[in-house]
């Protein structure tokens, strides 16, 4: 990173590779390793490096994702001439499976809205940069919720506590397609995502319009589902979800 004051907390969820003697190879201060046993999920290994990192800007990568040298410089910049802002996000470049060649870009809405993150969600968490202050609200972390599409739930208690969220100008995120990958437990996904939209339509704070839109946001989240069953010939069960 051109950026060079920050912190980098590996937080190693029970995984089954190398990752300790990776990290060991390094000697550097600004880096920290925890481990957690047995797994816990994506949600806690967040928390956990939340709770361990002592930035006033946070920002999330997930394992198989790659920041741009200019990511968290973008970032700092942004958040130090708008004080008021308390989420940001950028576009991000999709690579095919080979990881050399772009697949495409996506460029989330700017300003993003309630409605975009329950309809599609169109900002995956590798791409968040928050303040701290926002970070830590306790809502985002109820344990009573650690599940698939939680992502939902933490943007949008966020989005109707007031956070303002803006787009950072740039392509600063690689996201990589691994050929092959097979889902399991896709009926489970799919109910768990559509509990953590009906838990962000279930809040008072949510308002009227974006409520209209239940329906189709429900039906969104089926259609992701059928596709993927679909695709991994599980047909019987892309036709009950469709």
């Amino acid at each position: 990173q051109t950026y060079t004051r920050f912190e980098l907390i590996v937080v190693d969820d029970g995984s089954k590779d190398a990752s300790a003697e990776v990290v060991a190879q390094f000697s550097d201060s600004r880096l920290k390793y925890i481990a957690i046993q047995p797994n816990r999920g994506v949600c806690n290994a967040r928390k956990t490096g939340l709770q361990a990192s002592s930035g006033e800007i946070i920002a999330f990568m997930d394992q198989d994702d790659i920041f741009d040298p200019q990511k968290l410089a973008s970032h700092v910049a942004y958040h130090e001439a708008n004080p008021a802002v308390g989420f940001t996000y950028n576009a991000y470049f999709n690579l095919n499976h080979s990881s050399t060649t772009i697949r495409d870009i996506m460029r989330p809405p700017d300003p993003v809205s309630l409605a975009d993150l329950v309809l599609g969600f169109p900002i995956p968490p590798s791409i968040w940069v928050l303040k701290r202050e926002w970070a830590l609200r306790e809502e985002l972390w109820d344990e009573s919720t650690y599940f698939r599409g939680r992502e939902i739930v933490f943007c949008g208690r966020l989005f109707m506590a007031g956070c303002e969220f803006a787009r950072v100008d740039g392509v600063l995120n690689y996201r990589r397609y691994h050929a092959g990958r097979i889902f399991g437990n896709l009926a489970t996904k799919c109910e768990a995502e559509l509990t953590c939209q009906e838990i962000v339509f279930a809040d008072a704070r949510c308002p009227d319009d974006v409520l209209a839109l239940r329906d189709t946001a429900n039906a969104n989240i089926y259609l992701l589902w059928v596709y993927v069953a679909f695709l991994q010939e599980e047909t019987i069960l892309g036709q009950e979800l469709l």
